[in-house]
């Protein structure tokens, strides 16, 4: 990987969450950095993409909720292959993947600072 928190930086419950993300928020050319976020942690709250992964905002009453995370275990390598995390933890480690990224793409990092801002992050 060229950026992000190295999977055995974290601990085991977020390896998924933390593999995931290098796929949602990415160097994809010219596309803005939160082209999968915003659909993520807008009103559809859900979006999936290749190499095999998906991520659903899965809403409750009363409360931010929590977002099911998933990816082939054939691709990441990560087991189980699906986890639930709460969106305080979601958001926290969207929020840090940000900053890895910004810090390895320095050019990038007013879009990050913006987009940390955009979603309160």
């Amino acid at each position: 990987m060229s950026w992000g928190k190295h999977i055995s930086q974290v601990e085991e419950p977020f390896h998924l969450l933390y593999w995931t993300l290098l796929w949602v928020i990415g160097p994809y050319g010219n596309a803005p950095i939160d082209c999968f976020l915003e659909k993520i942690l807008g009103p559809e709250g859900g979006l999936g993409g290749d190499p095999g992964w998906e991520i659903d905002h899965l809403p409750e009453q009363d409360s931010e909720g929590s977002y099911r995370v998933w990816a082939d275990f054939d691709v990441s390598g990560i087991e189980p292959a699906e986890k639930i995390y709460s969106a305080k933890i979601f958001r926290q480690a969207i929020r840090e993947s940000l900053i890895f990224f910004g810090e390895a793409y320095p050019e990038k990092m007013s879009e990050v600072v913006e987009v940390i801002k955009r979603y309160g992050l």
